[in-house]
């Protein structure tokens, strides 16, 4: 994704945040090689090794957008980046591409 993300920002000619993304990037990161700093750090990464767990972690972010400060919507399953409602109601969405020349 971060190099699609990369691609996307040179096509439309985002140079302030590709200097941007391109400043994050440690020396320890550079040295391996790596250009941009797409997305931070992530210490509390865990693996999902049962259904029950997944479940859970899969409800957690079908409920995000209605949930503390975002209240993006008032049903999760209406939510349109949300896989939610092919999980609750079978449902298939198309989901457009971000577009960054908001940016």
């Amino acid at each position: 994704m971060a190099y699609d993300i990369i691609d996307r920002l040179e096509l439309y000619g985002k140079e302030d945040v590709l200097s941007f993304l391109a400043e994050s990037v440690s020396e320890r990161e550079r040295k391996k090689g790596q250009l941009h700093k797409v997305f931070a750090e992530s210490f509390d990464a865990k693996g999902i090794y049962s259904e029950k767990f997944f479940a859970q972690k899969l409800d957690y972010i079908h409920h995000n957008p209605v949930s503390g400060k975002w209240q993006l919507v008032d049903d999760y399953t209406k939510y349109e980046h949300s896989s939610a409602s092919f999980y609750e109601r079978g449902e298939v969405k198309k989901y457009a591409p971000f577009d960054f020349r908001i940016l």
